[in-house]
């Protein structure tokens, strides 16, 4: 609903927040290359993406986003999603792009790479 929406809109503005800096920051500097305008159009979608994982990952309960803004415990005890948290998370990750990716490639290989000494050991 309309939380996934906030969240995509979020991780956007932070991608657009982040190809700003980042032409402020070259042209201050005088190093801006037009050969990476591509990066600066693009950054914003990229940004919705990361948006739309969190978003998933939250839903999923993967990622527990609760807290002082939650309306405490839900259905089975199970706690609600801050929406405040997930528009955060969905933001700061589309902000820090390259950050939101070593974090998950570190996570899926921990991930994988634990699943494949289990299988290797019989376990």
């Amino acid at each position: 609903g309309w939380l996934l929406v906030a969240a995509v809109l979020w991780g956007a503005m932070g991608g657009v927040l982040d190809a700003l800096f980042a032409l402020w920051q070259r042209f201050g500097e005088r190093t801006f290359d037009v050969r990476f305008w591509l990066w600066y159009v693009l950054n914003p979608a990229l940004g919705a993406g990361l948006g739309i994982v969190v978003y998933l990952l939250s839903a999923t309960g993967y990622l527990a986003v609760t807290g002082a803004g939650s309306a405490g415990e839900g259905a089975a005890g199970v706690p609600r999603l801050n929406p405040n948290g997930v528009i955060l998370l969905a933001f700061v990750a589309g902000f820090k792009q390259t950050m939101s990716y070593t974090v998950m490639n570190r996570t899926l290989s921990a991930v994988f790479n634990a699943s494949a000494d289990r299988g290797a050991t019989g376990g």
